[in-house]
């Protein structure tokens, strides 16, 4: 939250954009380490009883969220790779020299 509020009082909007832009691929790979944990704490207080593959499974992405994510989540800060992957979304075609 004191992050938050601190990019909001910038008074330059290309200072904010790039604070939001740091902070939010920041913030995704601590989600992914947080949510699984997050989610098995909930369920079980809830009362689900969950198998113990699915529980493995919310322990096992909690440790490996972070580490599979973070290579996607940096790369797509680069410009090149963003624009080439905009490219291949849209289906137009694309050619190894571009």
């Amino acid at each position: 939250m004191k992050i938050t509020y601190e990019v909001v009082r910038l008074s330059s909007t290309k200072d904010m954009k790039k604070a939001l832009n740091t902070c939010s691929s920041h913030l995704i790979v601590v989600a992914c380490f947080f949510v699984p944990k997050f989610l098995l704490i909930v369920v079980t207080r809830i009362g689900l009883v969950l198998t113990l593959s699915a529980r493995n499974g919310l322990i096992i992405s909690s440790v490996l969220g972070p580490s599979l994510v973070n290579p996607f989540v940096y790369s797509l800060r680069n410009k090149d790779i963003r624009n080439r992957l905009q490219s291949i979304l849209k289906g137009s075609a694309i050619s190894p020299t571009s």
